[in-house]
């Protein structure tokens, strides 16, 4: 979950230091000219498109070149949509934008933008490690998920780390196949609950600046540590002035 920093404006995430420390032994990994899979599961809501974000800032801390994508419910008709997108577009841009909209727009080519897919993938990591993330994977299509495992596969020997998120009860077989071949292949899946008790109420004081009252504890122990749900409720709650300690009885 992240929070307003002190200056209002840098993100802290809270409670989520083992997790944290994985993405770092990741990193470790791909600095030493390695690769990495990495796999965040959870509930919807639960952080993992934060940790995603998380991901990204700290590859550039560490010069390390990121691309991002997320894969959109509609894009289950279009094969390796999120992967192009993600390597043509933003600053770290590994694919050419017209390429990209041409490989998009010949759908029935899938072994040629796979091919052109691993091959920006392979020259962007011969210029320094790599950092591949991909969000809401459980709507990826069928031939990205082969795609993927392909891409995987094929570059072991390249400094990539390739990060994806999946909303658990939502993933169709497929995708759960995919997973469990990435595992099985030596991709780490890490599993998201809920935040604990102390970082919840970090996080209530982040947001309001100062001790939370008790009906925002029990709104936010209501959500079962969901963040988006009682940080939402936790806007509403100091608007109206209920969620200091002003308010116990």
């Amino acid at each position: 979950m992240s929070t307003p920093g002190s200056d209002g404006s840098t993100p802290l995430i809270r409670g989520r230091k083992p997790e944290l420390a994985v993405v770092e032994e990741s990193f470790s990994a791909l600095r030493r000219g390695g690769s990495a899979v990495l796999v965040f599961e959870g509930p919807p809501g639960v952080g993992k498109s934060r940790l995603l974000r998380e991901v990204s800032t700290r590859a550039g801390r560490y010069g390390i070149r990121a691309v991002a994508g997320t894969v959109l419910e509609g894009q289950r008709t279009c094969p390796f949509a999120v992967l192009l997108s993600a390597l043509a577009e933003g600053e770290e841009s590994v694919l050419a934008g017209r390429l990209a909209r041409q490989l998009v727009a010949t759908p029935g080519s899938p072994q040629w933008a796979l091919h052109e897919v691993a091959a920006a993938i392979e020259t962007a990591a011969a210029d320094g490690p790599l950092t591949v993330v991909i969000d809401d994977l459980q709507w990826a299509h069928s031939e990205t998920l082969a795609g993927l495992r392909c891409l995987v596969d094929g570059l072991r020997r390249s400094p990539v780390l390739w990060v994806l998120a999946v909303s658990t009860g939502w993933a169709p077989p497929l995708v759960a196949e995919t997973l469990a071949w990435l595992e099985a292949n030596g991709a780490r899946r890490v599993r998201l609950g809920a935040l604990p008790g102390p970082a919840v109420t970090q996080i209530l004081f982040d947001v309001v600046g100062e001790p939370a009252g008790p009906v925002l504890i029990e709104l936010t122990e209501q959500a079962d540590g969901n963040p988006p749900w009682w940080r939402r409720s936790c806007t509403a709650c100091w608007r109206n002035s209920a969620c200091t300690r002003s308010t116990a009885r």
